[in-house]
């Protein structure tokens, strides 16, 4: 995969401009939800429903290219081939490499909005 950033600045600040407030608000919002829908993808990974995955990851990708996770939006669109496949291995290997992509975002989202 090309090598693309964790976290694209500039995406978000189209997206909310420079309201320091605002990103602070996406940042928790994001905090919550991103690991509720990794974890979602795990759960759906053991049992091996594809259309779950798929369905997950489908959501995921939408929010991070909205909100400059560019690695994990690539992350996302490679697992919904995989999901579409049906290939379980890929699959774990991908959500594995996701819930890396998605750590390592939200820290570097959280030092560009200041640290809180």
């Amino acid at each position: 995969m090309k090598e693309l950033p964790y976290f694209n600045r500039n995406t978000l600040d189209i997206l909310l401009g420079s309201n320091n407030a605002h990103k602070e608000d996406m940042l928790e919002i994001l905090k919550e939800d991103l690991p509720a829908h990794l974890k979602a993808l795990d759960i759906c990974t053991l049992q091996e429903d594809f259309s779950g995955i798929y369905a997950s990851a489908h959501t995921m990708k939408g929010t991070f290219l909205t909100v400059g996770a560019e690695h994990a939006g690539a992350l996302s669109a490679e697992l919904l081939s995989a999901a579409e496949q049906k290939n379980p291995r890929r699959c774990s290997e991908l959500i594995s490499c996701l819930h890396d992509s998605v750590k390592i975002f939200l820290e570097q989202f959280e030092e560009s909005a200041g640290g809180h």
